[in-house]
This record gives structure tokens, C-alpha cells and sequence, in this order.
């Protein structure tokens, strides 16, 4: 569905009260303001599923409007994707600056005089019709006002909890009645009776449509575009021997399983959808732009995009084939789900990244499963943590991929999930060591160049009284090391010696 560019907001002698969004700029004020405003936030939230619909509130005129229930809207709406929550009026400015700035490039790159014009020429791009609800703060009402007065152009609107001189103000009895109202609206809404909600239904109403969704119950208190997002570089509780350069991965939030859509980049790129493989249809460049966006779940701009998966072409060209993968993606995955209203890949803010209320990433898990090792309080927790990692780690990152960042995050990768499985062995090895083996075994098939990994197990085959196989394990890592022209470190040969001689003297 398209952008709603119109809000019925009540009745005047049984005809409905139609208000533009686009442009809008009202203010309300008076006791019955916030359950008009309620009504207004609740019916575009409900809509923002079909049609395309953001509404932004600064969070604490969201705690004024919805909160004098028991309930945890910021965590609500992280399960809501047409409701953003916003640390301070400022931060919700911000976002709305940020869109300006991105829609107005667009336009000025297809020559279109506005976003309804723009959404025609290019219907890849969502952008979603915006709506700030905020209290007026001082300072910040002229940038606010700046904003509101082009905002038609932009698809962006205003709904102001207080008066509002800048455009239309409305005082607001007790049940919605419109006592009195002045500005460029005021003659429809004189008379009038705007619909209304109070605070436990509308937080019912938020619910009921987080359900009807199909959207997780919220497990976080932050919006995922505001929460610190943990890196995979940040292991501070699992040890490495090594010191590498470490590009940012970011971990998502944890979604529930059983959606439509499994991309698994662990190994070959390989793309699901209903649980049949996607095999015909998908350009390469669409393949190569899930692959990239899985690595940026909090989303990453269009620009971005271009300067890492089509280095060599000209903006121009650049955003055409962007804008090319882009399409063939959500058309291969409507055909494959027989879903025909989802976009598979959300553009907010600037930024696009892949739906996760619609797609599970393999990469994805294993990054949550090392951030929870991270966080874990004990050796119990953290190896409970860690168990999935050696299941979920069954290749290289995005074997098939040949470009510069691939390889970056393939090694990274790598060597951060190797350090996890050597330290999972490390915490399994005194109750179930064959167990442990078997788990350094498998982190050598990813890293086989790895000598102290190779003398981890040598230790450990020691353990269990197997000097043929410390043998074997050491004249493995020779012939490996000698394909690329290098041989075993002195630390390694005297490690060999040092275990086989202790064991004949203990014979």
C-alpha cells in the first residue's frame, strides 16, 4: 500500500475530520489533548504494517502519553516498526534531519519535486510517511518549525502536544470536543468531536497489533537503532593468542525463530525461504547485497553499499545497481513466500537493512551466542553459551564472495570463533574430554595454519595418553606449514618433545 498522506482524525456533524499528513502542523492543547493524540499515534501504528507509515516520539512524551499503565512501551516498541522512540526531542530532530537530507538527494538525483512524485519513479524506495509527536521545548521549536514548513515536500508531518502558533492550535476538551481553534485548520476542526483513546486502550490497541504482526514480545527496554550494539571484538572473556586489527560486526537484537526467510552465510552463500532453497532467480549482485547487509543488522546508508560492492562505478551507476539488487531481491522473496506486501529490506533513517521480523541469519545467531559467552557471570553460563558456536560454524564466512570486505570479515570471523571454540574445549575438557578433542579438531578444519591451536590439542592428546597421536598431530601442522613454504616454530617442536619425553619417564 502506498503512504498515507491523509489522517481522519474525528467527525463535524457526522461528516469525517480529514487533516493532510504530510505537512501537517497542529498543535493541540487542553485536558482531552493526549487522548486525541493517542488516538492519532495508535490508528497510524496500526496501519504501518500495509501501508507505509513512521511515527517518532521522544520518549518522554511517550511515558506521558502511554504509560500511566504498567507497561513497558519503549520494549513495545521495539516489536512495532512504524513506532520510534527517541532518547530526547533533540534525537527525534535529528532523525527527521537526517531523512530531509537523504530524500532530498534522492529527489535532486531523479529530478522529482517531492516525495509523492518520488515514490512514483521509484517505488523500491519505502520511504514512509513521518510523523513527530513531541511536546514544545524552547529553542527546539524553531528548528521544528523549520522542518514542518516544507513538510509536505518531504512527507512529513507534525503533531504538537501543547499550543502551537506555528501552524493550526486546537484546545481539546474532555471526550475529544474542540472548544475553540485558531490557524490554517481551524475551520474544520471548530465543532468537531476527534476521536479518542484513553491510555489502557491505547496500549491494548499497540499490543493487539504487535500480535497480529506476528512480532516477538518484546525481550529489551531500547529501541536496536538507539541500544549500544556489542561487537564481536569485545571478547574480553575469551582468551586469544593472538592480536589482530578487528573490523566492527555488529550483534542484533535476539529475534524468535520460525520466520519465512533463512539466510545462511556460513559456508556458501545459500538463501532459504519457507524452508526450500532459493536456487533460480537471484542476480549476483543480489546475492552479494544480502551478504553485506546481514553484516550490518542496525542498517548501513545506500552510499556505503555502493563504495563496497561497486567500487568501480560512477554514483549514477552505482545507485542504479543498487536499486537493481535491491528490487530483484523483494520480488525473488514475494515469489518464494508468496507474500506481496513485505519489503524484506527496511529503509529508515538513511540506513537500509534486512527485516528481521521476517529473516533469520545463521551469522546472526552465532554472533548473539559469542556476546552472551561475553556477558556470561560464570565458566557454567559461558559454556552453555557457547555450545551453538560449534554447531552453527559449518564454513568460512560467505566462502563464495570475492570482494575486499568479504575476505576482511571472513578472517575475523574466523579467528573470533576459533578463540570461542578453543575455549569452549578448554571448559569442557575436564568432565568430557573426547568431547573437547573433537571440538578443537573441528576449530582446526577453519584454521589449520593455527600452531598454538594445534598445541592445544597436542597438550590435550598428551592428557588422554596418546603419544602417537601427538605425533601425528605435529607432523600434520609440518606438511600443512610446509605447502605455503614455512615450518613449525621452535615453541612447537619443543612442546613435542617435552610431552613425549614426559611420558616415557613416567613409563
Amino acid at each position: 500500500m502506498p503512504a498515507p498522506s491523509q489522517i481522519t482524525v474525528g467527525l463535524r456533524d457526522d461528516r469525517p475530520v480529514i487533516l493532510p499528513l504530510s505537512g501537517l502542523s497542529l498543535g493541540l492543547h487542553g485536558p482531552g489533548a493526549p487522548a486525541v493524540i493517542r488516538a492519532v499515534v495508535t490508528e497510524l501504528v496500526a496501519r504501518s504494517h500495509r501501508a507505509r507509515a513512521e511515527v517518532v516520539i521522544p520518549s518522554a512524551d511517550a511515558k506521558a502519553l502511554f504509560t500511566e499503565s504498567e507497561c513497558d512501551l519503549i520494549g513495545l516498541a521495539t516489536s512495532l516498526p512504524g513506532l520510534t522512540i527517541t532518547s530526547s526531542l533533540t534525537a527525534a530532530i535529528t532523525h527527521l534531519e537526517a531523512e530531509v537530507i537523504h530524500r532530498a538527494r534522492l529527489m535532486q538525483a531523479t529530478d522529482e519535486p517531492d516525495v509523492p512524485s518520488l515514490r512514483t519513479a521509484d517505488p523500491s524506495e519505502p520511504l514512509p510517511a513521518l510523523l513527530i509527536v513531541a511536546s514544545t521545548q524552547g529553542n527546539s521549536n524553531h528548528v521544528l518549525q523549520a522542518l514542518l514548513q516544507f513538510g509536505h515536500r518531504y512527507s512529513i508531518g507534525g503533531l504538537i502536544l501543547g499550543s502551537w502558533p506555528a501552524g493550526t492550535s486546537a484546545h481539546i476538551a474532555v471526550e475529544g470536543a474542540v472548544a475553540r481553534a485558531e490557524g490554517p485548520h481551524s475551520g474544520s476542526l471548530i465543532g468537531a468531536r476527534l476521536f479518542h483513546v484513553e491510555t489502557d486502550d491505547a496500549v491494548d490497541m499497540l499490543r493487539t497489533v504487535r500480535t497480529s504482526q506476528g512480532a516477538a514480545e518484546p525481550s529489551a527496554t531500547v529501541r536496536p537503532t538507539d541500544a549500544e550494539v556489542p561487537e564481536l571484538g569485545d571478547h574480553t572473556s575469551l582468551p586469544a593468542e593472538r592480536n589482530v586489527d578487528m573490523p566492527e560486526l555488529e550483534a542484533p537484537m535476539p529475534r524468535e525463530q520460525g520466520r519465512p526467510i533463512r539466510l545462511c552465510l556460513l559456508g556458501p552463500v545459500r538463501l532459504y525461504a519457507t524452508g526450500m532453497p532459493v536456487t533460480t532467480g537471484l542476480r549476483r549482485s543480489a546475492h552479494d547485497l544480502l551478504a553485506y547487509l546481514a553484516l550490518h543488522p542496525n542498517g548501513v546508508t545506500r552510499e556505503q553499499v555502493i563504495v563496497d560492492l561497486w567500487p568501480d562505478h560512477d554514483p549514477q551507476a552505482g545507485t542504479t545497481a543498487f536499486h537493481t539488487a535491491n528490487n530483484n531481491i523483494r520480488r525473488i522473496l514475494r515469489q518464494a513466500t508468496g507474500l506481496r506486501e513485505p519489503m524484506f529490506i527496511i529503509h529508515a533513517a538513511g540506513r537500509y537493512r534486512l527485516d528481521p521480523y521476517l529473516i533469520t541469519v545463521d551469522l546472526w545467531d552465532l554472533t548473539i551466542a559469542l556476546d552472551k559467552a561475553r556477558q556470561a557471570d560464570n565458566d557454567a553460563e559461558r559454556r552453555h553459551a557457547l555450545q551453538p558456536a560449534a554447531a552453527l560454524y559449518t564454513g568460512d564466512f560467505a566462502a563464495d564472495l570475492t570482494h575486499e570486505w568479504a575476505e576482511t570479515h571472513r578472517e575475523y570471523i574466523r579467528r573470533t570463533t576459533t578463540d570461542a571454540l578453543t575455549h569452549l574445549a578448554d571448559l569442557t575438557q575436564a568432565e568430557h574430554p573426547e568431547q573437547a578433542l573433537a571440538i578443537l579438531e573441528q576449530a582446526l578444519d577453519h584454521d589449520p595454519y593455527s600452531e598454538p591451536l594445534y598445541r592445544t590439542i597436542m597438550r590435550l592428546q598428551a592428557d588422554l595418553d596418546r603419544p602417537d597421536a601427538v605425533r601425528r598431530t605435529y607432523q600434520l601442522l609440518e606438511s600443512r606449514l610446509a605447502a605455503i613454504d614455512a615450518e613449525p616454530n621452535n615453541h612447537t617442536h619443543q612442546l613435542m618433545a617435552v610431552l613425549l619425553n614426559h611420558r616415557q619417564r613416567s613409563r
